[in-house]
């Protein structure tokens, strides 16, 4: 069917497009704007998208430090808007497939409601593991 071709062909594009956004804003690294007071001592740091309640995502600084993951809505913030100790946290790959667009970190806790990052690929969701 054209249709899904076309449909298809459009998905996978604006993907590629988001990812070049992505390692074009990790490139800009050290400008007036970095974060430099959250990226000390820390173990992990990237923009990673952050999926919101209705299914939206979110760019956001997001960090490992201290055993713990911290996520930035700004970064400039001081404050991180999420800080989960990595501890208490069960963490699941889910790799992209035909539903999804992208690779996802799923970070859970007890009680609590689930915290889901995109990676690019499945490599960079290795790393975020380690």
């Amino acid at each position: 069917n054209d249709s899904d071709a076309l449909s298809s062909s459009y998905e996978s594009y604006d993907e590629e497009d988001e990812e070049a956004k992505s390692r074009e804003r990790t490139h800009q690294w050290p400008s007036e704007e970095s974060p430099v007071g959250q990226m000390k001592d820390c173990r992990k740091c990237a923009f990673l998208l952050r999926k919101k309640r209705f299914g939206q995502w979110a760019k956001q600084l997001t960090i490992v430090r201290e055993n713990r993951l911290q996520c930035f809505k700004n970064p400039k913030d001081r404050s991180p808007h999420v800080d989960l100790p990595l501890n208490l946290c069960n963490v699941i790959y889910v790799p992209k497939d035909g539903r999804r667009k992208k690779h996802e970190l799923r970070f859970s806790m007890p009680g609590g409601e689930a915290l889901v990052l995109a990676v690019q690929s499945k490599e960079q969701a290795e790393s975020w593991l380690k």
